[in-house]
C-alpha cells in the first residue's frame, strides 16, 4: 500500500513539473502570435525543436502515466487518482495547443 501512495506521489511531482515546463513553451508561442496578429504560423524557425524535444521527453512519462491510472491502481487514494488525471489532461491539452500555435 506504502508503495503505491509513494508512486501516486512521484507521479504529481514529475506530471507538475512537466505542466509547468510546458506552460513556459505555451506562453513563449501564445505571446509571439499575438506579436505577429495571428496571421500564419511561428516565426521561431528552430526554436520550435525545443518545445518539441520537450514533449518527446515526456511521451515514456504520459504512456506510464495511463496505464497506471487505468491498469495497475486498484486501491489507492481517491484524491491523488483524481490530481494525476486532471494534470495528464492538462498536460495533454498542452500538448496540443503548442502544436496548434506551431502550425497555424
Amino acid at each position: 500500500m506504502k508503495n503505491k501512495n509513494s508512486l501516486d506521489r512521484i507521479l504529481t511531482i514529475i506530471l507538475s513539473i512537466l505542466n509547468a515546463i510546458n506552460f513556459i513553451c505555451l506562453i513563449t508561442l501564445f505571446s509571439e502570435e499575438i506579436q505577429m496578429n495571428w496571421e500564419h504560423g511561428t516565426n521561431l524557425e528552430l526554436g520550435v525543436l525545443y518545445p518539441w524535444i520537450i514533449q518527446c521527453l515526456g511521451l515514456p512519462i504520459i504512456v506510464f502515466t495511463i496505464f497506471y491510472l487505468f491498469f495497475i491502481i486498484k486501491n489507492s487514494d481517491k484524491k491523488l487518482f483524481i490530481t494525476n488525471l486532471l494534470l495528464l489532461i492538462i498536460l495533454l491539452i498542452q500538448y496540443v495547443l503548442v502544436n496548434v500555435l506551431i502550425f497555424f
